[in-house]
């Protein structure tokens, strides 16, 4: 039998070595970001970006200028990056994702940026107790919160998506970090853009001018918020209230898909509400409790009577909420109504 040589050996480690190297520094084009002729890019793959002021960016089916044309994105529309940058036709294209299409689209020129990163200005600061928020992209928001609701504020972005199951446009939510954090995610500020919810708009608006009571806890009575398709069970603790440039009202409630007994696991503050010029949408919730109800989970049997006679039990309860005050509740309902009158919306 032949044994191959240490030589042999040596020469098939250095050979596979070598190709090993040279794959790993091998950049795809899909990567590429320095292309002759254009500006540094600044889009990332999973970001979100916009075009710039000025003309729409025209978005084809390949990243080629003879590609076909899938559409166009006017100024200042939103988009998420999924895949680039490759240089082809000498500009660098990223291929986005739109509510409308997908497709390609060209950073820049040798001078000018068409498109620019989603990059708001946020700051969290905290001071005497108050925690003040301050971002500004496409809108400049602020508000204040005291301290001891929250250890902290994140920000999440999305693009509107009008062919998903849950239609939606543009929209930034503010999510609160609770120490520790809790199994509910959805203590949140978010501020929506109104275009496309036109019907949204007016019954909202409808809302708001007629200021009804909701105390007849009517399972199917509803007031407009932009999440949760679930039936709203009660509103109680209604206030009106805003301030210059926001105007709304704040609630609390419960959500479920069926008839349910209300308990302390799941009643939640919301707060509904628009700009006055009309063109930002504005919900808030946060998970709250109540010293009048039960943390227990409900029985089959107690689940069974409200199924049985559901708007005299809802109606107790909207009584029983409704007579107790703002400080009955942990939160106090005035510390979470102090959030939306803090709220600068430009």
């Amino acid at each position: 039998m032949h044994h191959p040589s240490w030589f042999n050996r040596f020469g098939l480690l250095c050979l596979l070595f070598f190709l090993a190297f040279s794959f790993a520094n091998q950049t795809p084009v899909s990567a590429q970001t320095d292309c002759a002729g254009t500006l540094p890019s600044r889009l990332t793959v999973g970001g979100y970006g916009r075009v710039t002021p000025g003309d729409p960016n025209n978005v084809r089916d390949i990243p080629k200028t003879n590609g076909q044309l899938v559409g166009t994105i006017p100024p200042g529309a939103s988009f998420q990056v999924s895949a680039g940058p490759q240089c082809s036709d000498g500009f660098n294209w990223w291929q986005i994702h739109t509510s409308d299409f997908d497709g390609w689209t060209v950073e820049s020129s040798d001078s000018d940026y068409w498109l620019a990163p989603y990059a708001p200005d946020f700051t969290v600061t905290t001071r005497d107790g108050i925690t003040h928020v301050q971002y500004k992209e496409a809108h400049s928001i602020s508000f204040d919160f005291l301290s001891t609701l929250a250890v902290g504020v994140k920000n999440t972005f999305s693009i509107a998506e009008w062919n998903s199951q849950s239609p939606l446009p543009e929209y930034v939510c503010f999510d609160f970090q609770l120490d520790p954090p809790q199994e509910y995610p959805y203590d949140e500020l978010c501020v929506f853009e109104t275009k496309g919810m036109e019907t949204y708009v007016q019954d909202l608006q409808k809302v708001l001018a007629d200021k009804p009571a909701f105390d007849n806890a009517d399972p199917q009575a509803r007031i407009p918020i932009p999440f949760n398709g679930a039936a709203q069970l009660v509103q109680s603790q209604l206030r009106y209230f805003g301030t210059d440039m926001v105007n709304g009202v704040g609630f609390v409630t419960f959500y479920a898909q069926n008839y349910f007994p209300i308990t302390n696991n799941g009643l939640e503050y919301n707060y509904s509400g628009l700009t006055t010029d009309g063109k930002v949408i504005v919900y808030f919730a946060y998970r709250i409790s109540s010293n009048v109800l039960s943390s227990d989970a409900p029985t089959n049997s107690e689940i069974d009577a409200v199924a049985a006679d559901p708007l005299t039990y809802y109606k107790s309860i909207v009584d029983k909420l409704n007579a107790t005050s703002p400080v009955d509740f942990t939160p106090h309902l005035d510390m979470l109504a102090g959030i939306l009158k803090s709220l600068a919306i430009e």
